[in-house]
């Protein structure tokens, strides 16, 4: 815990730190224990930049267009932003142009207002990329529709295993079958790149899952594919979720920083997009060692360079959730829970996915801490409700705990006469 001078005279901002600031702390901030679990994802599919043609392209013209929905992204135009996805995929499947159809598609499906559009969309893609002859189209189509899968809530696992006519229905087994499609196209198209992320999103489902086994063994099949076949950035994605699971998970901090600073060495002159991967994996690891220490100023700095990181246009929205959710927690260990509660994102904003379970647990902590106990009960039990129905083992446990400690003061709380 903080000291009570800290606490006192509140947590104060400084400027997001260096890389070279990440390092320096390595030293003084390794922790004796293990600390929270954070859940890893993999999205792949980030804010659009600029997609330049292929140099076998020859219409240049739907990915003016595509370049064109981008821009209306950035500026948050999304009926403009759809109406030029719409023509893209029109003019990219006149002009056989795969590559430019998948990334249109896969955006477009991405700006649906709903769960089930999504899935429509993505099932639409999979039907068309086998008509078309398109593989690409298809293994794409195929590794979001497992995504997909995981990121819609089920119900409770329990109720559904006791129904073995609706076994099917349940995330992981639905989410590996979609997995499977993509891994036999990417295997019979000669599709390298494409295996790759099909590895990385069934490490990152398995490590959601609480599999860290299987998921420590899948990463170790990313990167032995990526020996021949990865980009430096999905060489570094491999390393960094190793490194998190080695830290946060089985309590490694010291090896995980050490094999952050190799991997650095590796990556300085060679992607900037592979250092970013690895900055932010930095921050993360030295976030949950100065929060473990008690040294609430520097995980606030970190955890406030991470918003910073998250916000930026090519970061995945989940990313900027993570972070806000980082910057409250080091508000409840500081006692104030009103900054807590401002610093937490919009509940709109996570409503439907995994981190609304996050959300309920950090609101459950905040309410606990400020004497609530009642309070904190409801949020919790919704919390365990919402991680059992998307199957997150890890996060579920965490609840649990919480859970325990809030029923101890409701017990050891004097009764009323």
């Amino acid at each position: 815990m903080a000291s009570e001078r800290e606490v006192s005279r509140g947590l104060s901002v400084e400027e997001p730190l260096p890389i070279e600031g990440v390092r320096a702390v390595y030293g003084q901030l390794r922790p004796k224990r293990a600390g929270r679990g954070a859940r890893l994802t993999v999205r792949p599919l980030a804010v659009p930049g600029v997609l330049t043609p292929s140099p076998l392209a020859s219409n240049l013209l739907p990915y003016a267009v595509l370049n064109l929905a981008a821009v209306h992204v950035r500026f948050g135009h999304g009926d403009l932003a759809r109406l030029a996805l719409l023509e893209t995929v029109q003019i990219a499947q006149e002009a056989h142009d795969a590559r430019c159809l998948v990334e249109a598609l896969m955006w477009l499906q991405q700006l649906a207002p709903s769960a089930s559009e999504q899935a429509t969309l993505l099932q639409r893609a999979l039907v068309r990329g086998a008509s078309l002859s398109l593989p690409e189209l298809n293994a794409v189509a195929a590794v979001a529709l497992a995504q997909h899968a995981a990121s819609v809530p089920q119900r409770p696992t329990a109720v559904l295993l006791s129904d073995a006519a609706q076994r099917s229905e349940t995330a992981p087994l639905a989410v590996e079958a979609y997995l499977r499609t993509a891994q036999q196209v990417c295997a019979n198209a000669g599709l390298a790149p494409l295996a790759g992320l099909v590895l990385a999103t069934r490490s990152a489902m398995w490590l959601e899952y609480g599999a860290l086994a299987l998921a420590k063994l899948e990463i170790q099949t990313q990167l032995e594919h990526y020996t021949a076949h990865g980009r430096d950035t999905d060489v570094a994605s491999a390393h960094c979720q190793l490194a998190l699971i080695l830290a946060l998970h089985e309590g490694g901090f010291h090896l995980a920083f050490e094999s952050l600073l190799r991997l650095e060495t590796l990556l300085v002159s060679r992607s900037v997009d592979a250092l970013v991967v690895w900055y932010r994996t930095a921050l993360v690891l030295a976030y949950e060692a100065a929060l473990m220490r008690g040294s609430l100023t520097v995980a606030l700095r970190y955890a406030t360079t991470l918003v910073t990181m998250g916000s930026l246009p090519r970061s995945p929205r989940e990313h900027v959730l993570d972070a806000r959710m980082r910057v409250a927690r080091v508000h409840v260990h500081a006692g104030d829970t009103a900054a807590a509660l401002r610093a937490l994102p919009p509940l709109e904003a996570v409503v439907g996915s995994v981190a609304h379970a996050e959300y309920k647990l950090v609101e459950g902590e905040v309410h606990a801490a400020a004497g609530s106990p009642v309070t904190a009960l409801q949020h919790l039990l919704m919390a365990l409700t919402l991680a059992e129905s998307f199957h997150a083992a890890p996060l579920h446990a965490m609840v649990a705990v919480a859970l325990a400690g809030v029923h101890v003061e409701l017990a050891d709380a004097p009764k009323s006469a």
